[in-house]
């Protein structure tokens, strides 16, 4: 018995090592690019092309990021980025909401149909031409609005959250349809307050995507200002 368990101890820790050492080479491959990365940032032009794998400068400098804070267009993006944010995700979160809702309760005509047609566009849409006519047509290019509506609703988000309305009690909204209340308070009073945890995450989702929002802005606006 001891030497069984001698056995198993020894290939143990040869499974150890040899685990530890394959995390350490991911480590490895993950953090020498990222640190590669800023070395480059401080280093000088001359000295990036004499050894592009640095991973410290040896004459450390701040004028690349000097460059880079005077040049307008930076902030110009910053200011973009967040108004999309302001603007971009109340929008896609009210319209996302709304749509969820409208498409989880009810048996009402045509109800199959317009799913469908809403989890179709997951896997074929139009394509970026379309869409480009569809906003020259309505007068947006060239406006913040173009972007905030090419994205409002995301299907796969959607989906999430039509799926935890359905898992809501039903009962809750008939108790509240017989004290009278409509379809409008039910979704504000009732669903949305217990709805918190779904809420702040794709609220989180909308936020991250808005804020790295830049191919419908390179398509739809051309006024760099």
């Amino acid at each position: 018995m001891k030497k069984k368990n001698q056995i198993h101890k020894k290939r143990f820790d040869a499974v150890d090592v040899v685990v530890v050492i394959l995390l350490t080479l991911w480590m490895l491959l993950v953090i020498v690019p990222f640190v590669n990365a800023i070395s480059i940032s401080f280093a000088t032009q001359k000295e990036y092309v004499d050894n592009p794998l640095m991973l410290f400068p040896s004459q450390p400098t701040l004028k690349s990021y000097k460059l880079l804070l005077n040049d307008y267009r930076i902030w110009v993006g910053f200011r973009t980025s967040f108004l999309l944010v302001v603007v971009g995700v109340p929008v896609s979160m009210l319209l996302t909401t709304m749509l969820a809702y409208g498409t989880s309760r009810g048996n009402y005509p045509g109800k199959k149909i317009i799913i469908g047609g809403i989890l179709f566009t997951m896997l074929f849409n139009g394509g970026i031409i379309p869409l480009y006519l569809q906003m020259k047509e309505m007068r947006l290019t060239n406006t913040i609005w173009s972007v905030v509506l090419a994205g409002t609703v995301n299907v796969f988000y959607f989906v999430i959250m039509r799926n935890y309305f359905q898992s809501l009690p039903e009962s809750l909204m008939e108790s509240a349809r017989l004290d009278g209340a409509g379809e409008w308070r039910i979704l504000f009073e009732i669903i949305l307050p217990l709805s918190k945890p779904i809420i702040a995450t794709l609220t989180l989702f909308y936020l991250v995507d808005r804020w790295n929002e830049w191919y419908n802005a390179l398509i739809f606006i051309r006024n760099t200002d």
